[in-house]
This record gives C-alpha cells, structure tokens and sequence, in this order.
C-alpha cells in the first residue's frame, strides 16, 4: 500500500536525537532520530509545514557552516524542494543538545498527496519519512474511514504495548492522526530531578514509530508543569494562533478538536476562557463542514474513581463550573480527558445527571476518562459502585493498557476502547444524529 501512514499538510515534522543523556554519551551525534509530526498555525490545507528535530551536538558547536534544512518531495528519490530554518536549544533537565525548525513552504496541499522529507542540521540526514494529506472536512464514505488515535497519560515506562499497537495501526494506514491529552513523557518523576532531560529524549524515540508517518497533537498535563513547561514547550510546539503555545485547535477528518490546558486559568473571564468559548462558537457553526466537535483536557470533568475520590468530586465539580454551560451551549459531543488511569464513559450528561441512556441525538455532551495508555505509575481499576454513579454508561476494571480510537461520518462518530496488550476491543459505542447540518 502506498504511503498508508498519512496525516494532514498543516503539520510539525520533530526530530529528535538521543543527547546529553545520563546513560549514554551521544554529545557528538548528528544523526536525527524520534520524528513527531504535527499541524502548524492556520488552515489546515492553507499553512506550510514546520519541521522540528534535535540533535546531541550542543548549539555553540554547531558552527556557522550548519544549517537547519529539510528536503521534499513526492517520491522517495526524488526529494526536489528545499526549505531551511533555525536552531535553538534549552537547559531544563540539562538538556544540552540543539532543536532545529524548518517550515516546508512548497509541500503540495492536496488531500491524498503523499510528500517524503527527510532533515538535517549538519553533516548526517534523518532517514526518509512521509506523510499522506488528509482532508480537514467529513468523508462522505462509510464506517470503513480510518481512525484517530487518542491517549492520555503516557510515559517512557510501561507503554512499549501501546507504542506497538498504535504503530501497528498507522503502519496498515488505519490510523491517520494521534491526539494526546496530557501526561506525556513522565519526565518529572524521574531522579535525579535537575538531570532527567533524557526522559524527554527517550520518550520521543519511542512515540517516532507512529508519531513520524502522523500528526502528533497535545495539549500539557500536570506531569509537564515541571521547569515551566520547558520540556513541553521545546519538544512540542503546537499551532499558537490562539496566542499561547498551551491551547490551540484544528479540524481533521470531521471532527473540530478544541485542545485546551487544564494546568493554566480556565475560569470565567480568563484569557483561556474566552478562547474556548469563542473557538467553540465558530465550530458549532460549522457543522456542515466538520460535523463533530471534541474537547479535550487534562483533568475530567465527570469522573467515578474510587482511589483517587477527592479529583471526581471536588476537582471536577469545580471544572465543570468554569466549562459545563459552554459545552452544553455549543453542543459539544464529547469531552475526553486523562489524569486518571483508567477508562470509563458516561451517558450524555448535563449538571451531573444522564439526559439520556443512549446516544441516539444526544442532548448533552459524553464524558471520557482516556488514561491508561501506561506510564511509570500504575493503572487503576477502582471505581465506585454502579448504583452511585447511575450516570456512568460503561467502565474497564482492567489492569492492562488500552488506548481509544474515533471515526467520523456525517452522521456517526464511533468511539472503540482497544487492548494494547492483545489488540482487542474492549469497548465501543457511537453518537448518532438522524438530522444532518445542512
């Protein structure tokens, strides 16, 4: 199958070395590694794509004869546009390495062109890689349309049968697109906690298996607080048309994705609030284009978890207050999040009560709890007993990893919870509208 791993023109392509690690010393590498791909500002179709890779050899010794430059084209040996760029670097974590960002303007912008890029700051080129141009509107196609991926809370520990099962998937083309909602890397739980940059460097090896043939699209947790967002900041730079680095969205195969930081002011009358709110309106008023709108954060707003109690009761209960009506009011269609590792979903839900107990016309949004995708701490399979969250529609006591995927048509959107050990299904449900945006 020709390039089956795809994503959309308006991306970050991120290459990262392996530098400055604590175990091994890599401070004269050249080589890219870890590529992670991503949209950039504006249209999706409309805006050039960035590139971003690092490499071991610090910034000062990099020398004014290298050049941060990304080769393209629409075969794999034939690489005929050139584009270059700029160097920086950071000292978090005693990260002592060089990131390099270069925007391939002349990539074509058609949906179902495939582009082959390869980079370089020095003397040593990544390998070849490529991406497929997705449209940003819904497919009029069936259910057989492929799959956005989405995890939460994933590490460099614990997560190599997610890493496996996802890459699997977008190696047979059926998943074009990977949405993370915080929690990435694990960085900060990692000691000595002045020296763990090789955390980063390590997590982003991993993610390149899928995250160099897709975009790789994030929004920060709380393990990304540490150093001010450093690691974040520098590793993954998303779109910032919204005029902050930590929220931003995108349209993509049918679904608008409104991203949003849990960790920053999203109370009423702050500069993130009003953001959401305004980004959420001109999406519902696009739903003949792009049918479905998804809001994903960090912490939940509807949760059951039993362990960790005191975050479904008084955390998501003050959340809710700062987002429920704009949510209901936008007739967004689901809210999923992370923090909590576990997964569970509810009925469609408004001021903590079903509204329903299907998802036929839903009249409020569906609540997710995304979190087990695996990291150096444990899944956790408590919940609270049935008859006290008669709201919660289905829920995994499981203790194995597990990742959601979701699909669009202009009248579907299916949700499937998978295995990432065994590649199963282990649960699946479907928003259905009988009336279609005209």
């Amino acid at each position: 199958m020709k390039a089956a791993r795809a994503f959309c023109l308006s991306l970050v392509a991120a290459l990262a070395v392996v530098c400055c690690s604590a175990r091994r010393d890599v401070s004269t590498l050249d080589t890219p590694y870890g590529v992670h791909l991503a949209f950039g500002n504006g249209g999706v179709l409309e805006s050039a794509v960035r590139s971003l890779w690092a490499t071991g050899r610090p910034l000062a010794r990099q020398g004014t004869n290298t050049t941060a430059a990304c080769r393209y084209g629409m075969a794999a040996g034939a690489l005929q546009w050139m584009s270059t760029g700029h160097s920086y670097t950071y000292t978090a974590g005693n990260f002592t390495g060089s990131l390099h960002e270069v925007a391939l303007e002349n990539a074509p912008r058609k949906p179902g062109d495939t582009i082959y890029y390869q980079c370089s700051s020095g003397p040593e080129w990544s390998p070849v890689f490529n991406f497929t141009l997705q449209q940003q509107n819904v497919s009029t196609g069936g259910l057989d349309q492929p799959w956005i991926a989405v995890i939460c809370d994933m590490g460099v520990k614990h997560s190599d049968d997610t890493v496996a099962a996802i890459s699997k998937a977008v190696g047979l083309g059926s998943v074009q697109a990977v949405v993370h909602g915080g929690d990435i890397s694990y960085a900060n739980d990692y000691d000595p906690a002045v020296n763990n940059a090789y955390i980063w460097q390590d997590y982003f090896s991993s993610v390149s298996h899928f995250a160099a043939y897709v975009p790789y699209m994030t929004c920060p947790g709380n393990h990304e607080r540490q150093f001010d967002f450093a690691g974040y900041l520098n590793w993954l730079p998303m779109p910032n048309a919204s005029g902050s680095p930590f929220y931003h969205s995108f349209d993509y195969m049918g679904v608008h994705f409104t991203m949003f930081s849990t960790e920053h002011n999203f109370s009423g009358g702050s500069a993130q609030h009003s953001w959401i709110v305004n980004d959420l309106k001109q999406a519902d008023a696009n739903r003949r284009d792009v049918p479905w709108v998804i809001v994903v954060g960090h912490r939940p707003l509807y949760c059951s978890d039993l362990v960790l109690y005191e975050r479904c009761a008084g955390e998501a209960e003050k959340y809710r207050g700062y987002l429920e009506e704009d949510l209901n009011e936008f007739h967004v269609d689901a809210y999923i999040n992370g923090h909590n590792h576990q997964y569970e979903r509810s009925y469609p839900m408004y001021h903590s009560n079903a509204t329903q107990t299907d998802y036929t016309d839903p009249k409020a949004p569906v609540y997710i709890v995304d979190g087990a995708a695996g990291c150096k701490e444990a899944i956790d399979p408590s919940f609270l007993p049935q008859a006290l969250v008669p709201w919660r529609a289905h829920h995994s006591g499981l203790v194995g990893k597990s990742w959601l995927q979701l699909r669009a048509t202009p009248n579907t959107l299916q949700f499937q919870l998978l295995s990432s050990e065994e590649d199963t299904v282990i649960d699946k449900f479907e928003i259905k509208r009988t009336v279609v945006a005209a």
